[in-house]
């Protein structure tokens, strides 16, 4: 049995029901209904209402034969007889076929692909114990499909990568609801108008389906951006060292003399004079040079002149 989901994105598979034929009249109520134990007819309240009832109670006690020893349970009016416990397990459930039809699209680089599986075998518990229990209460698993292409090459290479989550807890480590399960029911109307109905309890697996996906390909404009940022930043880490050991460093100091050459403003005077006189006499420029840039730096107008 394939039920139709309960939401978008998901798909119950029925695994184990309970069938009750009911219609309008009264009975007693459910066994495992504590609070319906009764051993007369004051312990049974009239129109008592509560989450775990089934209907409403009529204030009589219905005892086994009459004998009250034994105690009884309540009366109800609703839908009788309530729902019946016994469990219709259905047989070679792991022999289904799951037909996922999922498509993904990326619009960026115009492609659209698509994956089929064809087999819930991976799907279900690994754990005997736990498998053959989750196909008794049932459970929800996560089915996550990721895409991951590389549109460099053809799209058929582009395939999907499927993993299983179980969502509900183990069914051995639960105390309270197990597995997964709900209720519905059909009406039916038949002889003088009395209602029928019969209802369902279904337990069964139920998959979410998640999907994702990421593309890449090669872009030559990206590559070029990348490569000018990284000349930048190399660019820019050369000014940021020099000023760190310029101003910052411990040794600061000794760096600046390194890099600094101390310039005498008289050189720089000697050197507009040497301008200006090889000007007026052009025979003796070449030897006023010479003679100025083998002697020291620092000297005096004068010197050239001799």
């Amino acid at each position: 049995y394939v039920i139709p989901p309960s939401e978008n994105n998901a798909v119950f598979i029925m695994t184990n029901f309970i069938q009750t034929e009911q219609t309008r009249s009264v009975c007693q109520e459910s066994p495992t209904t504590q609070e319906a134990t009764c051993y007369n007819d004051e312990m049974c309240k009239k129109f008592v209402s509560f989450p775990q009832a089934h209907g409403r109670w009529t204030g009589r006690c219905l005892t086994v034969e009459n004998d009250t020893s034994k105690g009884g349970l309540c009366e109800i009016e609703g839908w009788c007889p309530v729902e019946d416990k016994t469990n219709r397990v259905i047989d070679q459930v792991l022999n289904f076929t799951i037909f996922i039809k999922n498509f993904v699209e990326f619009p960026t680089f115009n492609v659209v692909t698509k994956n089929f599986v064809d087999d819930m075998t991976p799907c279900i518990e690994r754990n005997e114990e736990e498998r053959k229990l989750m196909l008794k209460y049932g459970g929800v698993i996560l089915i996550e499909i990721n895409w991951d292409c590389n549109f460099d090459f053809k799209s058929k290479h582009c395939l999907p990568v499927y993993s299983f989550a179980r969502l509900d807890l183990h069914l051995k480590d639960e105390e309270f609801s197990l597995g997964f399960n709900f209720r519905y029911a059909s009406k039916r109307q038949i002889y003088s108008y009395k209602e029928y109905r019969t209802l369902k309890k279904a337990y069964g697996i139920r998959l979410i389906l998640s999907s994702m996906g990421t593309g890449r390909k090669f872009d030559l404009m990206t590559l070029t951006l990348n490569v000018g940022s990284i000349c930048a930043l190399f660019g820019i880490a050369t000014f940021i060292c020099d000023i760190l050991l310029l101003y910052v460093c411990k040794h600061a100091r000794f760096y600046r003399n390194q890099v600094r050459d101390k310039v005498d403003l008289r050189v720089i005077s000697n050197v507009h004079t040497i301008t200006s006189t090889s000007l007026i006499e052009p025979e003796n420029n070449d030897l006023s040079i010479r003679t100025s840039l083998t002697r020291p730096l620092v000297i005096d107008s004068t010197d050239i002149s001799n």
